[in-house]
């Protein structure tokens, strides 16, 4: 009895612990982030540039030929902002 409540007891810190760990996003993550936001559009969503900044990172994209922008995402919460986004005229190939 005293080692399931010492096992238990164990697994619940451990389990405390993890989640109470706020790792920062990383760049990769962030590009993620992006990609996956404008993925809905039906086109291949490409990185241009991304610059780091204290709290967040700025990220560049295009579809081509549909639109392009900028977008920022938190480092600490992740959270998706737009910064900009023009889309542009739709040409058949």
């Amino acid at each position: 009895m005293k080692q399931t409540i010492i096992s238990v007891f164990l697994m619940c810190s451990i389990l405390v612990i993890g989640c109470s760990s706020d790792q920062p996003v990383t760049e990769n993550q962030a590009k993620q982030l992006v990609v996956d936001e404008h993925d809905r559009s039906g086109g291949t969503v490409d990185i241009v540039s991304i610059s780091t900044e204290e709290d967040k990172y700025i990220i560049a994209w295009e579809i081509d030929p549909i639109s392009e922008g900028k977008d920022s995402v938190d480092k600490e919460t992740g959270q998706l902002k737009m910064i900009e986004s023009s889309h542009g005229t739709c040409q058949w190939r």
